[in-house]
């Protein structure tokens, strides 16, 4: 069994080091998930006004029903 020679054991442990992460890719990531969210959530909104006009005899619970599971993916 070798052991490798830069183990004497003085160094952070394995998974502490420093990684080298500009902030412009965090923020980049963090633009990405918001375009994402704000497209998800428009089709939603679209998909809501469809079925309002397909169920107009139904409307008040369907966009009850449909808002409330809106505000807690929103939430979420």
């Amino acid at each position: 069994m070798t052991i490798p020679s830069d183990s004497s054991g003085t160094g952070p442990p394995h998974g502490t080091e420093q990684r080298d992460v500009s902030t412009g890719e965090g923020l980049s990531a963090l633009a990405n998930m918001g375009w994402q969210f704000l497209l998800t959530m428009g089709v939603a909104a679209i998909a809501l006004g469809v079925l309002v006009l397909a169920w107009p005899s139904q409307t008040l619970r369907v966009v009850g029903v449909l808002f409330g599971i809106y505000l807690l993916a929103t939430g979420v």
